[in-house]
């Protein structure tokens, strides 16, 4: 169930309530406790405020933590900002609104952040809207697994086939990106691509922050061939991909881009 927002802010200033309270009592009682050192109720008093106090705060902080992984669900935005342009161009502003207000389901077990240090250093042209991916344990590390691609490889650099999985560094958890024969325009419209024979499976060497970068160059005229973009899949029918990473130190390079449609 998810709580609306006007709730959880609510709730985090009830729960700020009792701790600004318990510190005011704890206090006072010190202060009656020191003026009349020998009233033994003063201290019982006092004891008894600082437990109370103390066994209050465990409990603050999990219904915190839970109200902030409700707003990070997986597959859900961190903030309410886009990395896209707000006003891309007059003819597909409504498909970047539909796309922004639902991020593509294969993304679903991630967490994503729509503005981050990584992100701000990519080059995002504005039909492009782009997420950094956080993993469910909090992990912002990942080893990426994918195919060989020799017939794109120039220069001895390795090029990646679909489907393309992060494994996270932190918990071990692995998590499909994407996968050309499920994700993106052609796979929504059924339409088969041509895939050569099997390739060599390879994980690239070192841990990366990954951010992906969704192209959208449908039109809004052709909306109403299109009902599930209103229906809850407007990031789904994506048109170009880019996965992005970048080890601690180094500059964001491109690790993987398809053309969907």
């Amino acid at each position: 169930m998810t709580l609306p927002k006007n709730l959880k802010n609510a709730i985090r200033v009830i729960l700020c309530i009792p701790v600004l309270v318990g510190l005011f009592v704890i206090l006072e009682g010190l202060k009656s406790a020191m003026s009349d050192p020998g009233h033994l109720e003063n201290w019982k008093l006092l004891i008894f405020s600082i437990t109370g106090y103390i066994l209050y705060m465990p409990l603050c902080f999990l219904l915190a933590k839970w109200l902030n992984r409700e707003d990070d669900r997986p597959g859900q935005l961190l903030n309410d900002n886009s990395t896209g342009s707000p006003s891309a161009s007059a003819d597909n502003e409504r498909i970047l609104e539909l796309a922004r207000a639902n991020p593509p389901q294969c993304l679903n077990s991630f967490i994503l952040k729509q503005n981050s240090p990584l992100l701000e250093q990519l080059k995002i042209t504005d039909t492009e809207i782009a997420y950094q991916l956080e993993c469910s344990c909090g992990g912002t590390h990942f080893k990426l697994h994918g195919f060989r691609y020799p017939e794109r490889e120039r220069n001895g650099n390795i090029s990646f086939l679909a489907p393309i999985v992060a494994v996270c560094a932190r918990c071990g958890r692995e998590s499909s990106v994407f996968d050309d024969d499920k994700d993106g325009y052609d796979a929504r419209i059924d339409f088969q691509s041509e895939r050569s024979d099997p390739h060599e499976p390879r994980m690239l060497d070192g841990e990366f922050q990954l951010a992906v970068s969704f192209e959208h160059s449908m039109t809004d005229d052709e909306i109403p061939d299109f009902p599930e973009l209103t229906n809850g899949h407007g990031g789904d029918y994506f048109t170009w991909i880019t996965v992005y990473g970048q080890k601690d130190g180094e500059e964001p390079q491109n690790l993987f881009d398809w053309e969907c449609a």
